[in-house]
């Protein structure tokens, strides 16, 4: 479960929580690792190929932008350092339009699926309508999926691309525990 955690300085932080049975949570953890005083909100959270993902709308940048983090276990989401570098989703500051830099982005939707990790949120960069925007996350686009080791004349590794461009193995080595 993903919520908004409101502090009493009025700023706010995404939280997360899990639960085996429902009456039982673990400690709450935050998700976003924003480090200068922002408003978070519209937390979505789902998973894929046994990984968590959270979006959310966040005013780090002085304006409502989308980010998104992750995490394998649930206690430690991006890369674990709280140094303001969670994945910005919407491209409004990495775009060639300058003027809608300091536009409105909120209350995004997260899914996964086959395909990956995807966004869709409201968006009111034409500054006349609110208009609904969609982009996919930025994630490794291997997994792999299976490892038969048993018996070796059939060892093999299945992996899985999610990417839609051919990504190339060329010179990678699987490298097992000795």
């Amino acid at each position: 479960m993903v919520w908004v955690h409101q502090l009493p300085t009025g700023n706010s932080h995404i939280e997360y929580a899990r639960s085996g049975d429902g009456l039982t949570w673990s400690s709450p953890v935050r998700v976003d690792d924003g480090a200068v005083a922002a408003s978070v909100g519209h937390p979505s959270i789902s998973a894929v190929a046994g990984t968590l993902w959270v979006t959310w709308d966040d005013t780090r940048n002085g304006n409502r932008d989308i980010f998104a983090s992750w995490s394998s276990d649930g206690t430690i989401w991006g890369d674990g350092f709280p140094n303001n570098n969670d994945l910005r989703v919407d491209d409004t500051n990495r775009n060639a339009v300058t003027t809608d830099d300091a536009t409105e982005q909120g209350s995004p939707v997260l899914r996964t699926g086959g395909y990956g990790v995807s966004v869709a949120w409201e968006d009111f960069r034409s500054a006349a309508n609110w208009d609904v925007y969609f982009a996919p996350v930025d994630t490794s686009p291997l997994v792999i999926t299976e490892v038969q080791d048993e018996p070796a004349t059939q060892a093999r590794v299945e992996i899985f691309n999610y990417a839609r461009t051919a990504f190339s193995l060329s010179g990678v080595a699987l490298l097992t525990p000795t």
